[in-house]
């Protein structure tokens, strides 16, 4: 069905006053499996071509813990002047920079070293539509390598995420304002860039124990990832168009922030306030917002069109200012699982 008229038609169940929450179809072209380096593509036709690109020593560890997560068979490549961590990613394709032999310390010295690397991770990179970069800013080689990849994957005209985890206070005020620069080079360079501070999660960590502490902002990768793959290459029932994802958050200066929860039981009322509290939302966030994007994923049969409906009005009541688009992904797999996540463009 013809995407304006799916929208006239749903206009109806989809809002409540003047709503401007939008939904649609997704329609992929046909393209046919090949086989990249020691990667085999999905061999679905429609199956969206995703890859993702690990930076760095935190970002190859988290690759090589939450890759088997990560659905839709995402073509993994890592990069790192660590020979050694690169091994341990198990990434299909891994491309060292720099010659690995003195350990580097400087991001600019490593951004001008990845410079030389480019037509590897340009090949790398062929065939995919949708690219999500994961690294933690601050260190060398994540802080010089992930803008240059940013900047690779835009050039190839590929829709661009990435998740940037930010250190600590304790690590210091030089890491911290090297990881800032870094997480602006990233963003200015993506479609979507969120940042996964750890000093969020450790200003709400409570009693939590350290190893617990730690893992929460590699883990928050997944959420983001779920969401986006799932708006866009899983089936959704309701889908997002890339083209409206991408003016969506892109252009301006605005930070993009994440909240999610999930509940396996039928408490739906309870999700969205659960993810507007999460650490990485932020409090003001919903006031300054100018962009709303509310995924859904839920197991066939639990979800109302009338639920939905109070989600998506009640996201409008808070921020009067913001665009809002939402999609509901169906996933057999997720059991009795309801998950949501917003992401939010605020404006400084």
């Amino acid at each position: 069905m013809d995407r304006r008229l799916f929208l006239q038609s749903f206009s109806a169940l989809a809002s409540c006053g003047v709503l401007p929450a939008q939904a649609a179809t997704l329609s992929s072209p046909t393209v046919a499996p090949e086989a990249h380096a020691n990667f085999t593509l999905p061999s679905n036709d429609a199956a969206l071509r995703v890859g993702v690109v690990a930076v760095g020593g935190a970002g190859n560890a988290l690759l090589a813990r939450y890759r088997d997560q990560l659905p839709g068979q995402p073509r993994a490549i890592a990069l790192n002047t660590d020979a050694f961590g690169l091994v341990r990613s198990g990434a299909d394709v891994t491309i060292q920079v720099g010659e690995g032999f003195t350990q580097v310390r400087d991001p600019h010295t490593v951004r001008f070293l990845s410079q030389r690397v480019r037509p590897q991770l340009a090949e790398a990179l062929s065939e995919l539509e949708l690219v999500f970069i994961i690294g933690a800013m601050g260190g060398a080689a994540g802080s010089g390598i992930a803008p240059m990849v940013a900047e690779t994957s835009r050039e190839q005209g590929l829709l661009t995420v990435a998740g940037a985890m930010l250190p600590f206070a304790l690590e210091g005020p030089r890491r911290r304002q090297i990881a800032e620069a870094a997480f602006k080079a990233l963003a200015r360079r993506t479609d979507i860039c969120v940042a996964l501070d750890n000093q969020c999660f450790a200003d709400c960590a409570g009693e939590e124990t350290l190893s617990a502490t730690l893992a929460l902002a590699p883990a928050a990768f997944l959420p983001l990832y779920q969401s986006i793959w799932g708006a866009l290459g899983s089936e959704p029932r309701i889908a997002l168009d890339p083209a409206d994802l991408r003016h969506l958050f892109s252009g301006g200066a605005g930070k993009v922030s994440m909240g999610f929860s999930s509940t396996g039981d039928q408490a739906f009322d309870e999700l969205l306030p659960r993810a507007l509290a999460h650490p990485l939302f932020g409090e003001t966030t919903l006031a300054n917002a100018t962009a709303l994007l509310l995924c859904i994923q839920a197991p066939p049969s639990a979800l109302k069109m009338t639920q939905v409906r109070k989600w998506v009005c009640a996201l409008e009541a808070k921020a009067s200012k913001a665009t809002v688009f939402w999609n509901v992904t169906v996933n057999p797999e997720n059991g009795s699982k309801t998950a949501l996540t917003v992401l939010a463009r605020a404006d400084s």
